[in-house]
């Protein structure tokens, strides 16, 4: 072999790993488009961290959760990319959320600018209870809704191991419901907390009042110091269903322990 050859096979070998290079660059880039288009337009999934939303989501669960459902925002980017944008309800088809949604929303108190350790920009999960010029009380531990109490139906009472902290509670299961015709889940473990009496909100505009299904282990728009209402502009996305779950707990006698395919891939 010459050592033109030589040359010319090594030009040749150059170009062809700089040509596929290039064309493994096109497609990760294709492919983050592509990605960020869904994300954003189509939907994203959310891990279920905490038990505030059970008997209807248990931890571990990962939901799908539509973002066009309420119209499209800064939120709806992912990777908190919509921090970047001026803040403001900037929705576009933007549109309230329907009594009795399970919903994905920001942190009210979310403020990109500070620094991370001291900001609240997590995402939250819980189910929307009164829209806009809604009266809410709580009152011994019945939830009232414009003047009417929300009815509830007693299921049964049972009896499970927290994933937290492992202790074994036992609230009751009920099934209520809302005005408008959505019935849903809750547990109730008494209705002596301090959330649960003496409490009367009026959903200001351009915001909604959100509780979690397990009410007495949900820090929600009952508590103005934790949450309080949450402006429209905070919204995600409407959760659909469950896709999958990272945990289950473990069987033990005499203990409840949820089912995934009770949850998976049905509507919330």
């Amino acid at each position: 072999m010459t050592d033109d050859t030589a040359v010319t096979k090594e030009k040749a070998l150059k170009q062809r790993l700089k040509k596929e290079g290039v064309e493994l660059v096109r497609f990760i880039a294709g492919a983050a488009v592509v990605y960020l288009a869904i994300t954003t337009l189509l939907f994203r999934t959310f891990y279920i961290p905490s038990s505030s939303m059970e008997p209807t989501l248990e931890v571990g669960d990962r939901v799908i959760v539509l973002n066009f459902m309420y119209g499209w925002s800064r939120q709806s980017l992912p990777f908190g990319l919509g921090d970047h944008l001026p803040s403001g309800d900037g929705r576009i088809l933007g549109r309230l959320p329907a009594r009795g949604d399970v919903a994905v929303f920001r942190h009210p108190a979310c403020d990109p600018s500070r620094p991370r350790a001291t900001n609240r920009c997590e995402h939250l999960i819980k189910r929307v209870i009164g829209l806009p010029g809604d009266e809410i009380e709580m009152r011994a531990g019945r939830l009232y809704l414009n003047g009417e109490l929300v009815e509830r139906d007693l299921v049964d009472i049972v009896r499970y191991r927290t994933y937290d902290t492992r202790e074994i509670v036992n609230p009751q299961l009920f099934e209520e419901s809302l005005p408008g015709g959505k019935v849903h889940k809750i547990y109730e473990r008494s209705d002596s907390n301090p959330l649960d009496d003496g409490l009367q909100f009026v959903v200001p505009a351009h915001h909604v009042f959100v509780m979690g299904d397990n009410r007495d282990m949900s820090r929600d728009s009952r508590d103005r110091r934790s949450l309080g209402f949450v402006p429209t502009e905070q919204m995600v996305g409407k959760a659909m269903t469950v896709l999958f779950t990272f945990k289950s707990c473990r069987k033990e006698a005499t203990l409840e322990c949820p089912n995934t395919w009770d949850r998976w891939m049905k509507p919330l």
